[in-house]
């Protein structure tokens, strides 16, 4: 239980004698002084109507002053006559909160109706109120914590019907403007039911302008207006909402959509029945979607949000969720890399992280190291112009080495990327050679530098399609990057050259000395075993070797061509 303050104001009709200003007839008996300014004290008054009829219930009202008070009034009739022997007599007990006290019970008024003996006989309100000075003490009032029995108020009632009862409470306030009210019809005890049905899933911030009176009989809604008041038999003003009590289903055509991410958020969680967790997470859930939207909310509540009201209210606020991510992601990168970025980071990160980066933002590494991400996801196609200026930008205020060695192969500029390549670790290197090879970044022998030599023949003699390589290329890149030692392992290669390959190489290794001997006796072993004999018919058949792989076979098809002609 919660213990409040609150204010009192009794408003009734008495005899001269009863009363502490000395008159007869309907008046305020006793307010709390130190709680109500006199001008409260009428405007409450005002709305403490109770005409009499046949059924005579008791009433229940919840209304908000003009000055912001929040006020929880029960109307008792009272079966004896005034000394005229007029009936029609009641009581009025009114319980003043401020908005501060109205939110520490959830801004419910059924939890004071359900834990509060109201007062409801004349003799009760002379012996509690201080009949000289027409004051009455504030009163402690207990409330539950936990609201119970509105979970049980939801009962008889289809997911529809629900939804239409939450939006038209949810939009209280904008009725208001509009003059609009719900009538529910019924008994008082269906009506009161029904009313507490529809708040159900409105926050306690916007509990106060879910107004209502239970028993509206022959009240006026021009001088008295309230969200929802209640009533016997079905209304004929058409511009009144009409829900059956009775039958727990929304007469009237209500037209209302889900706008807000805590209005899609309450439809999903009806529509799922997930009512407890309405009931224990709707004012949390209220002020992540109002952040969400971008409008004011509680920052209290924000700080210790359970995971699985973060998933459910991004879920329902998906768009609003992008476009806060997006606006976080571009206070680091540009537009064109932010759009790339963004996707991956909504679908592979938990709800809770996506909170924490919303609130707290990203660093530019976490951004670019996402970035590289989705290059490696697509397969490192290159990117178009824009996007490589964007990264350049990027790049010229921060290091980020993988896709450093991207931009570098992606615009050629092939000394800084060899530069790159003689700093990084052997295993480093070998990982994005066996990268750029699968890839085709650049050509492959752009790849080879001083004191990897070995590396990149791990990598690249492995995969080699022999008859498409350029060997005197490789040779020559490999020397030119001071590799001339791992010209050695080429040597089991040379007899797949070409004729032409095995003379190129053999030239030019000529005049070079810092080839390894093993490597240039293989080279001549071949060029020796290809040496034309003097005539033309030899030079013939090693021409056609080297086409066809096999001068017999070329003989013999340059002899049938002869024989046709």
């Amino acid at each position: 239980m919660k213990k409040l303050e609150a204010g009192q104001q009794i408003y009734t009709n008495v005899e001269k004698k009863q009363s502490p200003s000395g008159r007869e007839g309907f008046q305020t008996l006793f307010y709390t002084h130190s709680a109500l300014t006199e001008a409260e004290v009428e405007e409450i008054e005002a709305r403490l109507l109770y005409f009499a009829s046949e059924r005579e219930p008791i009433k229940r009202l919840f209304f908000v002053t003009s000055t912001g008070k929040c006020v929880v009034g029960q109307i008792t009739p009272l079966p004896e006559p005034d000394r005229f022997g007029r009936k029609g007599r009641y009581i009025a007990h009114a319980l003043i909160f401020t908005r501060e006290e109205f939110a520490g019970f959830g801004g419910n008024p059924f939890t004071i109706f359900g834990n509060f003996q109201f007062i409801a006989t004349v003799e009760e309100a002379l012996r509690k109120g201080d009949f000289e000075s027409g004051d009455i003490p504030s009163i402690s009032v207990e409330v539950k914590e936990v609201d119970e029995e509105s979970l049980q108020a939801l009962s008889g009632w289809g997911k529809e019907e629900l939804k239409e009862l939450a939006l038209l409470a949810l939009r209280a306030r904008q009725m208001a403007k509009e003059f609009m009210t719900v009538a529910f019809v019924g008994e008082p005890e269906q009506v009161e039911m029904a009313i507490r049905a529809s708040i159900f899933g409105v926050p306690t911030a916007l509990r106060q302008y879910c107004t209502f009176d239970s028993y509206f009989y022959r009240c006026n809604l021009v001088s008295t207006y309230y969200w929802g008041i209640g009533l016997l038999d079905r209304p004929t003003n058409p511009n009144l909402i009409v829900v059956d009590a009775r039958l727990r289903r929304v007469l009237s055509e209500v037209a209302i959509t889900p706008q807000s991410t805590y209005e899609r958020w309450l439809m999903a969680e009806i529509d799922a029945y997930n009512l407890n967790a309405v009931s224990r997470y709707k004012d949390i859930a209220f002020a992540l979607a109002e952040w969400l939207d971008g409008r004011e909310h509680d920052q209290f509540l924000l700080e210790s949000v359970p995971s699985e009201v973060i998933a459910s209210v991004f879920k329902a606020g998906l768009e609003q969720v992008r476009l806060r991510l997006l606006t976080r992601i571009c206070e680091h990168l540009p537009l064109v890399l932010a759009q790339k970025v963004l996707e991956p980071i909504c679908h592979q990160s938990a709800a809770g992280e996506i909170f924490k980066r919303l609130r707290e933002g990203f660093s530019l590494w976490q951004l670019l190291d996402v970035l590289n991400e989705v290059y490696a996801s697509r397969v490192y196609y290159q990117p178009g112009r824009e996007e490589l200026q964007a990264l350049g930008e990027v790049l010229r205020s921060a290091e980020h080495r993988g896709l450093r060695l991207l931009y570098l192969c992606w615009t050629g500029q092939l000394n800084q990327l060899r530069k790159m390549l003689e700093k990084m670790s052997e295993g480093e290197y070998r990982r994005f050679v066996q990268t750029a090879l699968q890839r085709n970044f650049v050509d492959p022998l752009h790849l080879i530098v001083p004191n990897k030599g070995d590396a990149f023949l791990d990598i690249y003699l492995a995969g080699v399609r022999t008859q498409r390589c350029d060997w005197l290329a490789l040779v020559k890149a490999l020397l030119d990057a001071g590799e001339a030692k791992c010209l050695v392992r080429l040597t089991e290669s040379i007899p797949q050259w070409s004729p032409e390959s095995i003379r190129r190489a053999a030239k030019f290794l000529g005049g070079r000395h810092d080839v390894p001997e093993a490597f240039r006796r293989a080279v001549n072993r071949a060029l020796e075993s290809i040496k034309p004999v003097k005539g033309f018919k030899n030079r013939l058949k090693n021409w056609l070797r080297s086409v066809f792989g096999h001068s017999d076979r070329g003989t013999e098809n340059l002899k049938r061509d002869e024989r046709k002609r």
